[in-house]
């Protein structure tokens, strides 16, 4: 049978399962779901709703890795959005967004999805930030700016983030985003001078630092993307 009938029948197994499950019969549920998993092996459908099962029986923790497995199977099968936004919707649900919303992410972009691809590395990058994982933070952080680099932020936090290790280099990069799309922001300036101190360019703090008079100004902004550059 072709993807479309699969995908009718994994429906119709799912269907199944949440009607034990609303009954009360956990048992009959997980059995449904082990006997379409056996007709129907490596479906996302299958991988998607026995997350959602999961998710309203309230075990997130569970939960999470079939997500990932329906994201992996969409894609091997060329995943289309629709489906892409189904696991979306099911991702938020859950208390811990991390690998998920990056594979997921990756996916929209690949489709050329690039405003809903960036959404969810955000949601992965708040989800990362909050659980203290640093360097995958800003990896995945940097993967949102690609996509849309008016996150000024986001743009700031990775700054931040940078600095905090010591890499003012990369500091000054994202800093560099942060001032085109939000010069208006005087939170920018000590980041920036910061950094500038730290790599040696005294000089280009102090211009930096002189022009902040007129923030926001045409000056101002210039100075600010002009001094920030490598």
């Amino acid at each position: 049978r072709d993807l479309g009938h699969k995908g009718a029948a994994a429906r119709a197994y799912g269907e199944a399962a949440f009607r034990y499950h609303r009954r009360g019969d956990s048992l009959k549920a997980l059995q449904v779901h082990e006997a379409a998993e056996s007709s129907l092996p490596e479906h996302p459908e299958i991988y998607r709703c026995r997350a959602r099962l999961l998710l309203e029986a309230g075990k997130p923790e569970e939960s999470q890795p079939m997500v990932v497995k329906a994201l992996q199977a969409l894609q091997d099968q060329g995943g289309r959005l629709a489906g892409l936004r189904l696991v979306r919707d099911l991702l938020e649900g859950l208390s811990a967004p991390g690998l998920a919303w990056v594979q997921l992410a990756e996916r929209l972009s690949s489709l050329g999805h690039v405003q809903e691809a960036a959404d969810a590395f955000e949601v992965a990058v708040t989800g990362l930030e909050e659980g203290g994982f640093e360097p995958a933070f800003r990896q995945v952080a940097r993967r949102l700016l690609e996509h849309d680099s008016t996150r000024s932020a986001v743009a700031r936090r990775l700054a931040n983030s940078h600095r905090d290790a010591g890499e003012y280099g990369n500091a000054l990069r994202a800093l560099r985003l942060a001032c085109r799309a939000s010069p208006e922001d005087m939170q920018l300036l000590d980041l920036v001078v910061d950094c500038l101190l730290q790599v040696g360019r005294e000089e280009s703090a102090v211009v930096v630092l002189k022009a902040q008079d007129v923030p926001g100004s045409a000056d101002f902004v210039k100075e600010m993307i002009e001094v920030t550059s490598p």
